[in-house]
């Protein structure tokens, strides 16, 4: 572990509105005035591309089969001032970990309760961060095999390395993975139709960021999430700009970051962000190929050389006449953000409220103000299946999130008569030592020498203490169910020791409950959650009540 692991993770300190950090984020979404202060300044900021802005947003959203609900959004926004809330993800299989869906749905339920608070429009914005070329952080998927184990697939390494996510095409892995998860995973009521919807999307899609997009299109097509696509040719037009002023003043963004991660660092904190050395911040499109352009001297290049823009104005002529060949880094992506949308807030996830602590300045250096940072909910799912396991012992959710997997097995095999075994142990080895006292008090001539007894009994001790643990070890086989039982059930809550939400993926539970279970999320999942996290039981029974409810009918 190095020392900024070592280091206090930033979030949990912002949650709580530590003063600590208060001079590091323009607004605080605890604060009960921070809406109106944003919304007051984003009314002084009217944005002159809201109808380029729009009618780009319409196009992408059609052509990805969005639902009406947010075509009426965008129309909406189009003549009447109108507010975004953002969240994003990188372009990850099948959406990725239930993360991505989490933060989506934070947005959702955002910005319905700031619409009906403000009275006017506020969009939910899915920013699919399709430019990343971090292949190995989205090329696999964890699922729950037939026998209730986490598995994982991981995709193949496209040939072109440094190509962005989104633009990888859609390959034969991408359909022998259907497969495999559709042969290997549980056969839950709406599998057939989940895989379906799968594969029309994948044949509909030419690259890994459309089939992102689709699906997600179809998983929110009721609930008005507009998707925004960055490497869209008419949004990257849009921000040529803020590329301009990228090159004019990387030097200072790079000052301003540097400066704000030592503040961070001496506080004692985890510093998110680290620019290499000479970036620009920006990268180039070299034949699909996403390359970082550096300063070397008074000349601009990419990293590895193979593209030389001339000295800083040649850099700019170039991002004038092909801005599309230019994306933002990590640090200039919320500028961008802000540069586009009338951003109420961002939704977070833990470690982007990290990196959001390092660019408040960076927001000022361009003229503008860093919006709302709001947490994303973080919950943990349980299941039936898995329900039924913690009712079959007595187990509450407090119960199997308090405890490690061992402690709770220990405890449970002591209810089972484990205890009463290790007491009469207890008492073998109590006895014991008492005789060994009375044999130390009847031989005086050993006076001074007692460690001769003491080392003696010591050794039938750890003899007795080993002889336990082999009980114990052969008590586990024997109830072998209830270990195997307790194994998955920590297993699905903390796959691979990790988070739930950073493991799992959305289909697992949609190919038992159908896309119900978005409906059901987005209706159970509160805005003012207790952290660190949300426990939520979901079952069939739940699901059907809420269909009863919303319809009148029964339709389970």
């Amino acid at each position: 572990m190095n020392n900024n692991q070592r280091r206090k993770n930033i979030t949990p300190f912002y949650i709580e509105n530590s003063r600590l950090l208060r001079g590091f984020f323009e607004f605080h979404y605890k604060e009960p005035d921070s809406l109106c202060k944003r919304v007051q300044y984003l009314s002084q900021h009217i944005r002159d591309n809201n109808h380029r802005l729009i009618n780009a947003l319409i196009r992408y959203n059609l052509s990805m089969g969005c639902g009406p609900k947010t075509l009426r959004a965008l129309e909406a926004a189009k003549h009447r001032l109108w507010y975004a809330v953002v969240t994003g993800q990188q372009a990850g299989i099948l959406t990725g970990p239930l993360y991505s869906i989490y933060k989506a749905i934070t947005a959702i339920n955002l910005a319905r309760h700031w619409e009906a608070k403000l009275g006017l429009p506020v969009v939910p914005i899915f920013w699919i961060a399709s430019e990343d070329h971090d292949f190995q952080e989205v090329s696999w998927i964890n699922y729950i095999n037939k026998d209730l184990e986490v598995k994982r697939y991981i995709l193949k390494q496209p040939d072109s390395v440094g190509r962005s996510v989104g633009s990888i095409p859609i390959s034969p892995d991408m359909e022998n993975m259907l497969d495999i998860l559709y042969n290997n995973t549980l056969d839950g009521q709406y599998k057939e139709e989940t895989y379906d919807m799968l594969k029309k999307t994948l044949t509909q899609s030419k690259t890994l960021g459309e089939w992102y997009a689709r699906i997600m299109a179809s998983l929110f097509r009721d609930h008005g999430l507009v998707l925004m696509d960055p490497m869209d040719l008419e949004l990257r037009k849009l921000s040529w700009d803020i590329f301009l002023q990228a090159a004019d003043n990387w030097e200072s963004v790079n000052s301003i970051v540097k400066d704000t991660s030592k503040a961070i660092a001496e506080m004692g904190f985890r510093v998110q962000v680290k620019i290499p050395p000479h970036s620009t911040n920006l990268f180039y499109y070299d034949d699909g190929i996403r390359k970082l352009v550096i300063s070397k001297g008074k000349e601009y290049i990419t990293r590895d050389g193979s593209v030389c823009f001339g000295d800083r104005e040649g850099l700019k002529s170039r991002i004038r006449r092909y801005p599309w060949l230019f994306s933002p880094n990590v640090v200039l992506r919320p500028v961008v953000q802000e540069k586009l949308f009338p951003t109420l807030a961002y939704v977070a996830g833990p470690g982007e409220i990290s990196y959001y602590c390092q660019f408040k300045r960076v927001y000022h250096l361009f003229n503008m103000k860093m919006p709302i940072i709001y947490p994303r909910n973080r919950l943990i799912l349980i299941d039936d299946y898995f329900k039924s396991i913690m009712d079959k012992y007595f187990l509450s959710v407090e119960d199997v999130l308090s405890d490690s997997l061992e402690e709770m097995t220990y405890r449970i095999l002591q209810d089972k008569g484990f205890s009463e075994i290790k007491q009469k142990l207890s008492d073998i080895s109590q006895g014991i030592q008492n005789r060994y006292d009375e044999l130390g008090r009847s031989v005086p001539f050993l006076e001074g020498r007692e460690d001769i007894i003491k080392t003696n009994f010591n050794k039938i001790r750890l003899q007795i203490e080993y002889l336990e643990r082999k009980i114990y070890y052969y008590y586990k086989k024997h109830n072998r169910k209830l270990v195997k039982d307790f194994v998955l059930l920590y297993d699905y809550l903390y796959p691979k020791s990790n988070d739930q939400d950073r493991e799992l993926n959305i289909f697992t539970f949609i190919a038992q409950y159908g896309s119900r279970i978005i409906d059901f999320l987005i209706n159970n999942l509160p805005l003012d959650q207790k952290y660190p996290r949300l426990i939520l039981i979901v079952s069939e029974e739940q699901l059907c009540r809420k269909r009863r409810d919303i319809t009148g009918e029964n339709q389970c």
